[in-house]
C-alpha cells in the first residue's frame, strides 16, 4: 500500500519539470525579441518557412508524445490521481503563452502599426502554431474526442443551465462539462482568427481583393475579442469555483484527489420512474 508521504515526491517532480519550462521558454522569448528587434524587415518575409517550421515540429512533437508513456516512475499516492504530466503542461500553457503574445501584439499594431510589432506578433503566432500543433496531433492519435469534445448535453445541461439558470449537474470524467463546451468554444473562435489571419497575410503577400481583407479583418477582430472575454471569464470561474480552483492546482503539480473528480451534485433532469 502506498503511503501519502509519497505524494510531496510527486508533486516535487511535476513543479520542478513545470519550473524548468517556464525558465527554458522565457529565455527563447527574451532570445528571440532581441533577434526580431534587429531584423530590418518584415520576419514572414526574411524567412518564409519559420511558420511551416512550427507546425512540423508542434506535429513532430505530439504524435512522439501520443506514443510514448509517462516515464516519470513517479505513481500518485492513495487519494490522489494524476491528471496531468508535463507534456500537457507544454501543450496548455504554451498555447497559452502564444496567444498572449498574439493579443498583446495585436493591440499595440491596431494603436500604432510598426515593423517590430508585426514581427512580434508573428512572433506570437510561431509560439502558437508550435505549440497548437502540437496538441492536435496529441489530441488525434491519442484519440482525446470523447474525452474534450462535448455532447450536446454537456453544452446545454452542464454549462447553460448548470451556470445561468443553478440548476443541478453532475459531472463524471477527467473534465467536467462546463470545460469542454469551453475548449469547443476556443476551438472555434481559434480556427476562424487562424484563418482570418492567414487571408491577412497571403494580402501582403499576393493580391488579395480589397474587399476580402476588410471581411477577414473585421472577422479577425471580432473573434479576437470574443476569445479574450472568454479568458476572462475562464479565469473569473477559475478563481471563484472551488472545483475549478483544485483543477487549476493540477495544471502545476499533476495530481487531484479523487474526491475532487466528481462533483457532490445531483443530475439537473432526473429520470423518470414509472409507477408500478
Amino acid at each position: 500500500m502506498k503511503k501519502a508521504g509519497n505524494m510531496p515526491r510527486r508533486k516535487t517532480t511535476m513543479l520542478k519539470r513545470v519550473l524548468l519550462f517556464l525558465v527554458l521558454y522565457l529565455i527563447v522569448l527574451a532570445l528571440s525579441i532581441l533577434w526580431i528587434g534587429n531584423i530590418s524587415s518584415y520576419l514572414f518575409l526574411k524567412i518564409p518557412w519559420f511558420l511551416a517550421l512550427a507546425v512540423f515540429l508542434g506535429l513532430l512533437a505530439g504524435v512522439l508524445k501520443a506514443k510514448l508513456k509517462d516515464t516519470t516512475g513517479v505513481a500518485a499516492p492513495v487519494g490522489w490521481v494524476k491528471r496531468h504530466n508535463s507534456g500537457s503542461f507544454l501543450e496548455h500553457w504554451g498555447t497559452v503563452f502564444g496567444l498572449f503574445l498574439l493579443v498583446i501584439s495585436g493591440y499595440l499594431l491596431h494603436a500604432k502599426a510598426s515593423l517590430f510589432m508585426t514581427n512580434f506578433h508573428f512572433l506570437g503566432l510561431f509560439f502558437t502554431l508550435l505549440f497548437g500543433c502540437y496538441f492536435l496531433a496529441d489530441f488525434f492519435a491519442s484519440r482525446k474526442y470523447n474525452d474534450l469534445l462535448p455532447s450536446q448535453t454537456d453544452i446545454v445541461e452542464g454549462t447553460i443551465k448548470k451556470y445561468l439558470f443553478r440548476a443541478k449537474w453532475n459531472d463524471a470524467g477527467k473534465y467536467i462539462a462546463s470545460q469542454k463546451s469551453a475548449f469547443l468554444a476556443f476551438l472555434t473562435l481559434g480556427i476562424g482568427i487562424s484563418i482570418t489571419g492567414f487571408v491577412k497575410l497571403a494580402g501582403i503577400l499576393w493580391r488579395i481583393p480589397v474587399e476580402v481583407i476588410k471581411i477577414s479583418t473585421v472577422i479577425h477582430d471580432i473573434a479576437a475579442l470574443l476569445f479574450v472575454l472568454m479568458v476572462i471569464v475562464h479565469i473569473l470561474l477559475v478563481v471563484s469555483v472551488r472545483l475549478h480552483r483544485r483543477l487549476f492546482r493540477s495544471w502545476f503539480t499533476g495530481i487531484i484527489p479523487e474526491s475532487s473528480q466528481k462533483t457532490e451534485t445531483t443530475p439537473a433532469v432526473q429520470p423518470k420512474v414509472d409507477s408500478p
